[in-house]
């Protein structure tokens, strides 16, 4: 049986010629079979190779950029939302009350003791102001309290001899003299009571 030779280009892939005295060489021989010399240097990769590599090269940074832009897209898109958690407690389930909020220190909401006059005693007193409306005075006289002026308490009229007994009278301390009186209503002139005038109190007759 005839052996078909091989063709002459895959001989020539198969060999390169001796650097020294060209002598063919087959591929994977390190030294000239005739000169001795090495001819292992003289193979090397195919050309071709840096092809694939250019390709993988090429894929790597298309897919590094289009995730790029992707996190561009997302931090600039002024319509995405970001959700901060709330400080606020959550909602009572349904059908149970939600506990009161604390209230912040020193705002307890309660209110101050106002003064009475006695009905039996005698002296000066300095008048704040008046009211028909017994609420009203009251709550003026909280705010006296409020402001710092001592002693404020509200009398009724029809309690007392030479009083209106229609009104209700927001007072402030009580003097044994006139005197005494008329120096503190000066003074709480200046805590917004320029109408501020001493009045002597007197027991019913």
């Amino acid at each position: 049986m005839l052996e078909t030779p091989p063709r002459p280009a895959e001989q020539a892939a198969h060999q390169a010629p001796c650097p020294r005295c060209g002598a063919p060489s087959e591929r994977g021989q390190l030294a000239c079979l005739s000169c001795g010399a090495a001819v292992g240097l003289q193979w090397r990769r195919p050309s071709n190779w840096k092809v694939p590599a250019v390709l993988v090269a090429v894929i790597v940074v298309a897919i590094g950029a289009g995730i790029g832009v992707g996190l561009s897209t997302l931090t600039a898109d002024p319509d995405v939302t970001v959700t901060v958690p709330s400080s606020q407690p959550p909602p009572p389930p349904p059908g149970r009350l939600a506990a009161p909020a604390e209230e912040p220190a020193g705002q307890t909401g309660s209110s101050e003791e106002l003064e009475e006059w006695p009905a039996d005693e005698r002296g000066y007193t300095v008048i704040l102001s008046s009211s028909d409306d017994e609420q009203v005075a009251q709550a003026e006289g909280q705010r006296a309290a409020e402001r710092g002026i001592d002693e404020v308490g509200v009398l009724s009229g029809r309690e007392h001899a030479g009083l209106d007994p229609n009104l209700f009278i927001v007072f402030a301390d009580r003097y044994d003299s006139s005197r005494d009186a008329r120096e503190d209503a000066d003074d709480y002139a200046s805590q917004g009571y320029g109408d501020a005038y001493p009045r002597l109190i007197e027991p019913p007759r």
